[in-house]
């Protein structure tokens, strides 16, 4: 729903990161941890305005930072936890957010069908 090409996708792990809840959201913040890692979808070869389409989407909560993922060392970027409101010490579960409930929610709230006009 936010970029408008194909990209083909693999699992990875990003080391170095862990995703936490933020509270009363369903999205998480990912934050460097020590030690820690976490799954994570790698997309490959998005594009210039796809990019710029997924900046606007996360928001000035989140920036974009560059990570290496894999064992073979993919450069790879990451939308990092930026926001004022501190995170959870809970995990974020990608399991959870999967579930129908959650993700008819979390699109209802960043993807209305009747989106707002412009004053």
């Amino acid at each position: 729903a936010v970029v408008t090409g194909q990209y083909s996708s693999r699992s990875v792990r990003v080391e170095g990161w862990q995703r936490f809840m933020i509270p009363g959201e369903d999205y998480p913040g990912a934050i460097p941890s020590a030690g820690s890692s976490m799954a994570a979808v790698l997309w490959e070869g998005v594009g210039a305005v796809d990019l710029v389409r997924l900046d606007e989407f996360e928001g000035d909560q989140y920036q974009r930072v560059p990570v290496v993922v894999g064992p073979e060392g993919s450069p790879a970027w990451i939308y990092a936890w930026r926001g004022q409101r501190p995170l959870d010490s809970t995990l974020w579960d990608p399991d959870a957010f999967a579930q129908p409930e959650v993700m008819a929610r979390f699109i209802a709230k960043h993807f209305p069908a009747d989106p707002p006009k412009p004053s």
